[in-house]
């Protein structure tokens, strides 16, 4: 065979003329064909890199066929080709891992199983495949660390081979005198399963070929695709003529390919050889015509390259194959003017977006069917397909190639949430924990196989709280009893299949407009339970698939994951949405490409290998510069006969983005005089969507006459403005309306943690049942401290206020008898809620242990303490002002903690205490910082004290005209000398902060105004006070952080829920 270099009609890459109009390489390949043949295509096979593009070669045969009637080629891919010769099948993924785990037991004997080494047989299946692939052989590959220096013969080896072979195995030799070192424990286990590969190599493959009588051999691709090129050079010749009676047709066409592994290669040499072969490649002189700086070299070092990657395998393909358009002018289509765009986008979304924007601008230069047929939106990042799909706008028609990928259906959440629930959800007295359950009831799926009962099971456990229900919850329902059955090993695989099948029978039905969705949820539901019920057969059969629940749940969702499922449509019309791999051989005169960033263009190296990187360049094995240049090729190849080009990247580098731009765009802007006709411009753009903009507006709600009805219908002398009312109204007025004037409100979830909310509400809870039996009578300081002693008690009455207010549990039996739980009853706390107890009984104790010394000192004074009450409502009339939409009275107050009489012969004190669990103390200088927006946040707790002040000291309360002292207890740290908690103002008369020993003399006037003053804001009517009467955002914006209206306001738009 010739081995002269490929000759090119310009061989110094002059620029020619332009061609006038561009012929998809397809077209260019059935022209030449159907004249080179004739039109006669009987017992001719074209082979394609993929499926798809036979169909439309199939459409320029019969336009050369002018409607006469002629044998039409039969169509294949060089997989089905490499499948049609071989007499064995290839196994799938599952079975040949456990057949390999087999083996390696067998030679290795290693002290894991095979749930811990499931990963190590991807890995070793997968090296396989690749020497199997590169038909190299593992005796070599695979050298013997002891017998190395005997292995003193490299003669079949290049000296760049021999180099990297020495680099690998230096690492394992003394430097100084040659003997072998294990110097550390990894790589001496690393050579242990070194030197046994070759065996397991070798016994693994009879493995594969030694089955029972009911069942045929099952290989993988690679081991099958050597067989096949061994049997067809094989010596034997009964053996050679087997197969080759399986090659039928007399010519076969090769067509579009690029990269080829050995088997790949060595085939197409031996149908060069022995039937009549065409080659067709596609290129361009661009990328493949030799430059004179920066030059590549193949590795033989002997042939000068183009500098481009994207045209290194072409070449070597075309020398060893040949070039059935060798000689044509055909290939110089990328220095064509183009129209080419790259643009820089700020999120995965609003590259999405862009797709309506760049039809609709496209759209008025042509007629829309013709822009569609012969336009491509090709996504890198195949994650991008739901949101491109939602994003287009109506088109006539849109054909998806790439397959809907599963983990983006309702059935693969479903698997999630079932596995989830069975692995995790159980606890181990027999409940389930709440978030899993409600991920399960809340799955579209399950809603419609469930209907009305588990919507009404939903709300039951949310309105109770129930935070782990039990199994019998879900005993009235058969198919929710089943659904919420704990299963365990091989039972989980049964468990999904059966549901599945429940769920399928549930979409055997289909209507209207509903059928095209209906039928992808079939495919899905068939898909899965296809991949469940696999592993189950297989399960039963091998004993070595017992894995645990983890690894089982992670195996059944990487397989599902990796499935797809194929939309139907015509491919000819209607624009083209699809994968990078799918364009191979297509060709467009419109390209917009999505997510062109580095990491997805080329797809980032994640390939595990125990062959290391110096060793598979030197074998012709798989390396990361391989990937590198058919991506390369690809990216260029979409550019050729283009007419516009449009590449979007994410700048944004969040969630792991890398937020670059590929290299490759970086490489055509940079040599874009070499790859294009001179003076070739590239737009660079930036691109954002409306939402961006939305998100600066600011929101108001103007109080007119239907706000104001609201909001006297929500507080008048019925309904109680509460403090924390009012200090949402303070730090943002648009949260205040939306909160309690248009009543809005956050979803109610059931808490499976203890939440700050929570664990004041436990607290308080706590602290009203120990103090409950000492209310009204003075209460002496031996008793607290006995209560601060006895923990027992402590605990017995913090897992009551964890049963009733966390779990939603009855505080009696059905006798009205109180339970005391822990006791009586279990009480299934996690760990997290031991912890919580934990804290929260400490902080008992240090409120048990302050209020001791508080009456002690009382008791030293000759007076004592009294508890008036706890948790107890207190509220007053308060009226509006004049200029408030309409004279009317309004009702302050709210439920004040603990009331408590400080007795002494120097009078009586009444003092409020307010309990805090927060760690850190709110503070402020004077009254007015106290109603001022900017500092209320680390205020609220002592305006909220002196507001109750307020409400006791009213001339209708029965407490005014006795001293009321406000109090704050932050009882997360022992109190020391400020035991009382009685809160420090600057008085306006005394530049020192000092403790309100009488609020009615020392405050009540100032704050009273100060209050009325808020309030009267709060009622201000638009008319009145355009300003004041309009329901604003915060000017803060970090008040905005933990916000429930986040979403609406639109203030934070790169935060998503």
């Amino acid at each position: 065979m010739e081995e002269d270099s490929p000759s090119f009609s310009s061989p110094t890459c002059k620029h020619p003329c332009f061609l006038t109009d561009m012929i998809p390489f397809l077209q260019l390949v059935a022209d030449d064909l159907y004249q080179k043949l004739g039109g006669n295509f009987q017992d001719t096979c074209i082979i394609f890199p993929n499926k798809r593009a036979s169909l439309f070669f199939n459409q320029y045969l019969w336009e050369n066929a002018e409607g006469q009637t002629m044998w039409t080629p039969e169509y294949t891919t060089i997989s089905e080709l490499f499948t049609s010769l071989s007499e064995y099948t290839i196994g799938d993924p599952i079975y040949l891992v456990v057949r390999l785990w087999e083996v390696y037991q067998s030679k290795i004997q290693p002290p894991h199983t095979f749930d811990q080494l499931y990963s190590l047989m991807e890995m070793m299946l997968s090296d396989f495949q690749d020497i199997d692939n590169n038909m190299v052989d593992p005796s070599r590959l695979f050298l013997n660390m002891a017998d190395l220096k005997e292995k003193t013969d490299f003669s079949f080896l290049e000296e760049e081979q021999r180099k990297a072979i020495e680099q690998f195995f230096g690492m394992f030799f003394n430097t100084d005198n040659g003997q072998q070192t294990t110097d550390t424990p990894l790589k001496s286990k690393f050579m242990a399963l070194w030197n046994r590969l070759t065996d397991i190599y070798e016994t693994y493959q009879k493995a594969l070929l030694t089955t029972t009588a009911d069942e045929e051999p099952m290989v993988y691709e690679g081991m099958m695709k050597r067989k096949v090129i061994e049997a067809l050079t094989s010596k034997d010749e009964e053996a050679r003529r087997r197969m080759d009676e399986r090659l039928a047709a007399k010519t076969y066409v090769m067509v579009g390919f690029n990269v080829l592994n050995k088997t790949e290669r060595e085939l197409f040499r031996y149908l060069k050889q022995h039937r009549e072969a065409k080659f067709y490649w596609d290129y361009d002189m661009a990328y493949t015509c030799p430059h004179h700086s920066n030059t590549l070299l193949n590795s033989s070092h002997s042939t000068v390259l183009s500098k481009y990657e994207a045209g290194q395998f072409i070449l070597e393909n075309i020398k060893l194959l040949g070039n059935e358009f060798e000689g044509r002018d055909l290939f110089n289509n990328m220095r064509q003017p183009k129209e080419i765009t790259f643009i820089q986008s700020p999120t995965d979304n609003a590259q999405t977006r862009y797709i309506d924007t760049w039809l609709n601008s496209h759209a008025n230069k042509q007629q829309t069917t013709e822009l569609l047929r012969e336009s491509a939106v090709i996504l890198c990042n195949e994650n991008l397909l739901q949101p491109v799909l939602h994003s287009i706008g109506k088109v006539d028609a849109i054909n998806v190639t790439m397959g809907y990928p599963m983990t983006e259906t309702p059935i693969y959440s479903l698997m999630q949430a079932l596995i989830e629930l069975q692995v995790h959800g159980s606890t181990a007295s027999d409940s389930w924990r709440y978030k899993y359950v409600a991920a399960v009831l809340k799955h579209p799926f399950i809603q419609k196989l469930l209907g009305k009962a588990g919507k009404e099971k939903m709300h039951e456990l949310t309105t109770q709280n129930v935070v782990f229900p039990n199994k019998e919850r879900f005993a009235d329902n058969s198919t929710m009893r089943q659904i919420f059955t704990s299963v365990r090993g091989k039972e989980l695989t049964t468990y999904l299949s059966e549901i599945l099948s429940m769920v399928g029978h549930c979409y055997q039905e289909t209507s209207g407009n509903e059928e095209n969705t209906l039928q992808i949820y079939k495919e899905c539901i068939f898909v899965a339970y296809t991949i469940v019920n696999r592993i189950h057969i297989l399960q039963e059969k091998y004993a070595a698939l017992t894995l645990s629940d983890e690894t089982l749940s992670r195996l059944i969702l990487q397989l599902i994951g990796q499935a797809t499922v194929p939309f139907h449509g015509e491919p000819a019309i209607g624009l083209q949405v699809m994968g990078l791999l799918e364009t191979r051989n297509l060709d467009f005169r419109h390209i917009v490409m999505l997510s062109v960033n580095e990491g997805q263009m080329p797809k980032g190296d994640k390939r595990t290998s125990l062959i290391p990187y110096t060793l598979r360049a030197a074998y012709g094995m798989t390396t990361i510069e391989r990937e590198v240049s058919l991506y390369a090729y690809y990216y260029y190849r979409l550019f050729q006969r283009a007419e516009s080009i449009t590449l979007l990247y994410n700048s944004s580098n969040e969630g792991g983005n890398k937020g670059e731009m590929s290299r490759f765009m970086l490489q055509t802007l940079i040599e874009k005089d070499d790859l294009f006709t001179p003076g070739q411009k590239i737009d660079l753009r930036t691109f954002t969507t409306p939402s961006e903009t939305l998100a600066a507006q600011p929101i108001s709600i103007p109080k007119d006459a239907t706000v104001m009805q609201q909001l006297h219908d929500r507080f008048n002398d019925e309904h109680i403005l509460s403090p924390s009312a009012i200090n949402t109204y303070m730090k943002c007025p648009l949260k205040f309306y939306l909160n309690y004037v248009a009543g809005l409100r956050p979803t109610n979830e059931v808490a499976d943690d203890v939440d700050n909310a929570m664990f004041g509400t436990l607290f308080h809870d706590a602290m009203h049942r120990l103090y409950q039996p000492y209310e009204k009578k003075p209460f002496r300081s031996d008793q607290v401290r006995a209560l601060a002693q006895n923990e027992d008690l402590i605990s017995q009455h913090l897992n009551n206020a964890f049963a009733v207010n966390f779990f939603h549990y009855p505080p009696n039996d059905s006798n009205g008898i109180p339970i005391n739980y822990g006791t009586d009853r279990p009480l299934p706390l996690n760990g997290t809620g031991l912890i919580n107890r934990h804290v929260i009984k400490q902080f008992i104790i240090n409120q048990l242990n302050a209020d001791a010394q508080m009456a002690a000192d009382l008791e030293h004074q000759g007076g004592y303490w009294q508890i008036i009450s706890q948790e107890e409502p207190y509220a007053i009339i308060h009226k509006l002002s004049a200029k408030t939409s309409r004279p009317s009275t309004l009702k302050l107050g709210g439920i004040i903690d603990r009331l408590d009489l400080l007795s002494s012969p120097l009078g009586d004190r009444i003092r409020i205490v307010d309990y805090k669990t927060s760690s850190i103390p709110h503070s402020a200088n004077t009254l007015a910082d106290l109603f001022d927006p900017d500092k209320c946040t680390h205020n609220y707790h002592m305006m909220q004290a002196l507001y109750y002040c307020k409400v006791l000291a009213d001339p209708t309360s029965p407490y005014n005209g006795t001293p009321i002292l406000p109090a704050l207890m932050y009882c997360a740290k022992n109190y020391g000398s400020n035991y009382s908690g009685i809160i420090k103002l600057t008085p306006p008369d005394n530049p020192k902060k000092a403790p309100i020993d009488d609020y009615k003399s020392q405050y009540d006037k100032d704050f009273t105004n100060l209050l009325a003053q808020k309030i009267d804001e709060i009622f201000t009517p638009y008319e009145a006070d355009p300003d004041l009467g309009t329901f604003k955002q915060c000017a803060d914006t970090q008040n905005c952080a933990h916000c429930d209206f986040l979403t609406f306001c639109l203030r934070h738009p790169q935060k998503t829920y």
